[in-house]
Formats: C-alpha cells, sequence, structure tokens
C-alpha cells in the first residue's frame, strides 16, 4: 500500500561546473537548521549528572575492567546475594567506565550531549528523506524533542538505544521505497524496488552492537516484526487471499530481516538468557514502586504530553490526503499500548510516532508552502535562491561557536572547568558524601534507592547499601522491606536490627517520616545533618570516626 503522493521537489541546484561545487554549496535554509542543532548540542553538554543509577553504571563497568568478568551476582548489594545478574548493559558500562577513567565526570557529560546530540541528527536525516523539506524535517525532530523532554535529564545507558533505535528508523526509510522520498527511490514503484544491500548488513551489524548496549534491542526486533506483519496484512487485503502473502517479496524481506535481527540478538555474552531475561524484566514486582514503570495517567506531565500528540494525530489523519499504512498503525498501536503500561516506553515511541507521521505531516506542510510561495513574492524569491558556499561556512561557524560554548570546547581552548555545582544535578547529596567519606561508616548502610548508587561510587570505599537502584535484583520480601522502612512505617528499625544496619543516611525531603522516626528514635542517633539529609548510626556504636554524640551541621545552618 503507498503511503505518498507526488511532492514539489525542493529548489534543485543550478548547473555547476563540478562536482564539488555540488556538495559544498548549501541553500539558505540549511542555516538555520545548522544553527538549531549547534544551540541544541550546547544545551544538552551544560545538563548537570543526576545522582541516580548513572552512578550505577559506571560502578558496575568499573568493577568489570578491575576483574577482567562479568558479574554473577551485584558485587555491591550483599543482602541481594544468590540473584543472577544478567547484565544487558554491559558494554554501555565498560565504555563509562573507561571514559570515566579518562577525564572524570566531564566525560560521562560530553559522551550524553555527544550522543543525543547524534539521535537527533540521524533522526533528522530519516525524517527529510521522508518528506524531502528540510523545513518539515525539523518539525518531525522537535515534535521527538517535545514528547521525550521530561527524559533529557536522566544520563544512563539507554542513550546508546536511543541511538540504535534513531540508526534502525534511518535504515527503514532508506530500505523502503514507499516511505522515501530521497532522489534514488523518485519514479520507482515499491516492487520493482530493491532493497539496498546495506540494509542486510548493517541491520544484523546493528543489533549485534545494540543487543549489547542496552535491553531496548526488544523493541527494535518488535519494530521489524511490525513491518513484516502489517506489510502481510496490507498484501492479504489487498489480493483477498491470504496466500498472496507467500509470494510478496517485501513480506518475505522483513521476515527474513527480523529473523536475522532476533539471531544476531544472541551474538552476546548470556546467550538467548539475555533476551528471555529482557522479556520477562517487565513482569518483576519491584518495578511498580518506580515511576518510570507507572501506568500512564493523563493528569501527570507525560500523560498531557501524550494526549497532546494523540490529537495531532487523530488532526493529521483528518486532514491528510495520505492513505494510512497499515504498518504505521501497527506501530503506534503497539508501542502506544507499552506507553500506556509503562510510562518510560514513551522514549521509544515517540520517534516511532514522528515517523509514522511525516508521511501525513508532509502532505498538509507541502501543500501549506506552496500556497504561501505563491500568495507571498518574498517567500518564492527566498525559497527560489541558489545555493552558496557562504552558507556552507555560515553553517561550519554556527557549529564551532556550539562547539566552543560547550564545555568540552572551553576545556580545548584553555577555559577553566565549570564548578561542581554546575557538573552534578542540585540534589546530589555531595556534602553528606563528604562526611561519609571523612567518617567512614561500619557495616551496612541503609540510604534511600536514588541515592545508594551515588554514595557507594562516591563515599568510602566498599560502602555497601541495603538496595540501589537495581531494584530488580532485591529479593521480594527485601523490597517489601526496604518501602515500609522507607516511610517510616511501624517496625521499621526491626527491619534495620534484621538487616545490620548500622548507619542510616534519610533524605529529608521525600522522606519526611522516616526522619521524624530517627530523631525522636532511642536507638539512633543523628551525627550528621544539612538541608538535604540527615546521617544516624547506632548509639550503641557511636566512636571515634563515626561520629559525635551532637549531630554536625552544615555551615550556616540553623
Amino acid at each position: 500500500m503507498s503511503t505518498s503522493t507526488e511532492l514539489q521537489d525542493s529548489p534543485v541546484l543550478a548547473p555547476a561546473n563540478s562536482l564539488v561545487a555540488q556538495r559544498l554549496f548549501v541553500h539558505w535554509t540549511m542555516v538555520p537548521v545548522v544553527a538549531c542543532f549547534a544551540g541544541f548540542y550546547t544545551y544538552l553538554s551544560y545538563i548537570p549528572l543526576f545522582y541516580t543509577d548513572i552512578w550505577g553504571h559506571v560502578g558496575y563497568g568499573k568493577w568489570m575492567l578491575e576483574h577482567r568478568t562479568l558479574p554473577t551476582e551485584d558485587p555491591f548489594l550483599p543482602l541481594s546475594q544468590g540473584m543472577r545478574v544478567v547484565d544487558s548493559c554491559w558494554l554501555s558500562q565498560v565504555f563509562l567506565a573507561w571514559a570515566e577513567s579518562v577525564n572524570g565526570a566531564e566525560a560521562l557529560s560530553l559522551i550524553f550531549a555527544v550522543t543525543t546530540w547524534l539521535t537527533y541528527v540521524v533522526l533528522c536525516r530519516a525524517f527529510y528523506l521522508l518528506s524531502g523539506r528540510i523545513s518539515l524535517a525539523m518539525v518531525g525532530t522537535l515534535l521527538v524533542l517535545f514528547t521525550t523532554f521530561g527524559r533529557h535529564g536522566i544520563i544512563r545507558p539507554e542513550i546508546f538505544g536511543s541511538l540504535c533505535m534513531a540508526a534502525l528508523i534511518w535504515m527503514l526509510v532508506r530500505g523502503e521505497p514507499w516511505r522515501s522520498r530521497a532522489v534514488s527511490f523518485v519514479g520507482r514503484e515499491a516492487d520493482e524496488a530493491k532493497q539496498p544491500w546495506a540494509l542486510w548488513i548493517g541491520i544484523p551489524l546493528l543489533f549485534v552492537l545494540w543487543v549489547n548496549l542496552h535491553g531496548s534491542f526488544l523493541l527494535g526486533i518488535v519494530v521489524l516484526g511490525c513491518h513484516a506483519v502489517g506489510r502481510a496484512i496490507e498484501v492479504a487485503w489487498t489480493a483477498r487471499h491470504p496466500l498472496a502473502v507467500l509470494k510478496d517479496r517485501w513480506v518475505i524481506r522483513w521476515a527474513f530481516l527480523t529473523e536475522l535481527a532476533l539471531l544476531a540478538s544472541f551474538l552476546n555474552p548470556y546467550g538467548v538468557d539475555l533476551l528471555i531475561e529482557t522479556i520477562v524484566f517487565g513482569r518483576n514486582t519491584n518495578l511498580k514502586d518506580i515511576l518510570e514503570w507507572y501506568n500512564l495517567k493523563l493528569i501527570d506531565a507525560e500523560g498531557i504530553q501524550f494526549a497532546l500528540i494523540t490529537l495531532l494525530w487523530i488532526a493529521l489523519y483528518r486532514f491528510s490526503r495520505q492513505r494510512v499504512s497499515i504498518v504505521d498503525l501497527l506501530l503506534l498501536l503497539v508501542f502506544g499500548s507499552g506507553v500506556a503500561v509503562a510510562i518510560r516506553i514513551v522514549a521509544w515511541y515517540a520517534p516511532l510516532f514522528s515517523l509514522c507521521m511525516m508521511p501525513h505531516l508532509t502532505d498538509i506542510g507541502v501543500r501549506i508552502l506552496d500556497r504561501c510561495q505563491e500568495r507571498f513574492a518574498l517567500v518564492r524569491a527566498a525559497w527560489a535562491a541558489q545555493p552558496k558556499l557562504l552558507y556552507s561556512l555560515v553553517c561550519v561557524l554556527a557549529l564551532w561557536i556550539g562547539i566552543a560554548l560547550s564545555p568540552a570546547g572551553g576545556h580545548l581552548l584553555g577555559a577553566q572547568p565549570r564548578p561542581q555545582e554546575s557538573l552534578y544535578s542540585p540534589g546530589t547529596p555531595r556534602a553528606i558524601t563528604e562526611h561519609l567519606r571523612e567518617n567512614p561508616p561500619r557495616g551496612l548502610v541503609y540510604a534511600p534507592q536514588w541515592w545508594s548508587d551515588w554514595l557507594a561510587w562516591a563515599g568510602p570505599p566498599g560502602l555497601q547499601t541495603v538496595v540501589s537502584t537495581n531494584i530488580h535484583l532485591a529479593p521480594k520480601l527485601l523490597w517489601d522491606g526496604y518501602m515500609r522502612a522507607s516511610k517510616g512505617e511501624t517496625y521499621w528499625d526491626d527491619l534495620f536490627d534484621r538487616w545490620n544496619v548500622q548507619t542510616v543516611v534519610v533524605d529529608k525531603a521525600k522522606q519526611t517520616k522516616l526522619t521524624s522516626e530517627v530523631r525522636g528514635s532511642a536507638i539512633w542517633q543523628v551525627v550528621y545533618e544539612d538541608e538535604q539529609g540527615i546521617i544516624a548510626v547506632r548509639k550503641n556504636s557511636i566512636h571515634v570516626g563515626v561520629g559525635s554524640a551532637a549531630p554536625k551541621k552544615e555551615a550556616g545552618q540553623q
């Protein structure tokens, strides 16, 4: 089923005297696009490092580099012994740990900025192939940015999975002639077009890398499967005969590509066990207590964003002259249902949503742009302007400014490193960590799971906590007990006795009841307090090196 209509061609280069001129000269419309991407890179480079699971991933990577093997159990959680670790992002963790060893936290910030920036560049390129207009490609890219904006502050191996998904989308657009508006496909029928051999090579290589970088590789296989199933439904419906599916070359091709991706995903240290673990991961009951695994609610920020883009979906289908592709509809329904079950899936739904909306956005957008050219002579003259080398030089200048204004660019130019307050997010318990380094705790430490990875990474060597952000590794009884204790419910101190906890770290803002309970306890003594939290130790274990009887307060605190 075709999903495209004829488009007016974009401004074409005037006959050039050389191929070099054709490659170096760009249209003026590229200048604002490049400027936007340069500014976006600068913005990404200044996002502070969050205090949650990024440090757990770096810690895992450091452990693997030191021991030259993969962990079979969590090396930082003694209460989770016996829980098997199937590390679906071991390669990302090793890479992050190596980068941190080279240039500290600034290297992690640089990796995040470059990877996220490349993700959007690849998506923009794919959307340009879909639309043939750079302005419409930017609209599709901004739509992805709007839908996933709330997730930009979290730095984790997921960013590599997002880049792999963007690469897969680009391959899909290049591989489907009825999607792409690239010059190489103009005037060619879908049945006559040959699938690029790069697709047969690129998809297996992509999934070999993806399966070792992040568990989202499974969603990539689902995307390919939707193409195979959707194409089969289209062919069967058009031919009015189910056996026609077996004769359609594109059904066979997508089925083979799906199988190739599945086989490539077995090339990992765990083999088929990684695929099984990824499939059942979302069924872990501990995840229901984590925000990003909540069901979608329309009153939340993610729910409002989802509702808005759904209204856009309806509007585009209403006014577009394009026929609806079964493949696109299947992708939207499958991944939209995933968002409804767990809001975390919105990170993968957003680029696929733009992919499916681009044919309709292009149909409506081209009509609007053409009408503007007909009515306004200034717009027509601007659009008809010839590409120039000057515009190319301005684009290079914009990119250089964006790089120079970033922390990494400033470092290359001799600027002073940015202060710690700018490098780490405001919620990072740096003062609490400094106190623990000066007064190393003895025994197990209770800390909120969102601080545990940071404390284990930046705290004194050997610090171990009750749980961490790897909540799927916590036994059910342990996790339920942790949740009760974190809320300050009855018998919280009995749980600490059972776990042999010697030091308690509490987040005052998010654990107000537990903070009050610890302060009023006859067993625990607060030895440090600041605006973020408190540190308490057992009264019968207070000694030199752990804390004093009177709580130490941060300078300036009353």
